[in-house]
């Protein structure tokens, strides 16, 4: 897991929080209609929302894919999700073991659940980046600085890129993180 179980809950927040970082992207996208890839522009967003812990700060890493307001939930043409890579330590984009890939959630606190390239986005959604269940998958510290790769598989503009630092709560920036734990049915103590 790359962040503690209690953390985030399902739904996960569909509006930003903290730091934010952005890009535009064209992404791939399928025209159901005329049976053709054509390219939509879409908004992706990254930002962390504080976790409690006990001896180092924490966090869960959240990405959504924003369509225009005009798409939203345009069934007829949609973009597809693209492949995205992770830059950390001596892991590269194009690692030739490929550990570079991330695993990317819809849901929180899953082990095995992925979105795969070219998954239709209908409606705008946020995903949890997570590490792959394997011991010969990269291994990625979300807390820490990464760069992050988005293919959309087309050869005339294929790559955008977010570089994220390191998660580096203040009061300003992640007051959550300086709050004291909400004390709830699933912390308790022996008798």
């Amino acid at each position: 897991k790359a962040y503690p179980p209690s953390c985030i809950a399902d739904p996960v927040p569909d509006q930003t929080s903290g730091p934010t970082y952005t890009t535009t992207a064209n992404l791939a996208a399928y025209d159901s209609v005329n049976n053709q890839t054509v390219l939509e522009g879409v908004t992706i967003r990254i930002w962390r929302i504080a976790c409690s812990s006990s001896d180092s700060v924490n966090a869960v890493t959240l990405m959504r894919i924003q369509r225009q307001s005009i798409y939203e939930g345009d069934q007829e043409v949609y973009p597809l999700f693209p492949v995205t890579a992770i830059q950390q330590g001596g892991i590269t984009y194009d690692d030739p073991n490929l550990r570079s890939y991330a695993r990317t959630a819809v849901e929180p606190n899953t082990v095995i659940t992925d979105v795969l390239p070219d998954t239709p986005i209908v409606n705008s959604t946020t995903y949890i980046l997570e590490n792959y269940a394997n011991p010969n998958s990269g291994f990625f510290d979300f807390n820490e600085s990464f760069g992050i790769r988005f293919d959309n598989l087309d050869q005339n503009s294929p790559y955008y890129f977010i570089n994220v630092p390191a998660y580096n709560p203040t009061v300003g920036t992640y007051p959550d993180a300086f709050q004291n734990i909400p004390v709830s049915g699933y912390l308790s103590t022996s008798w």
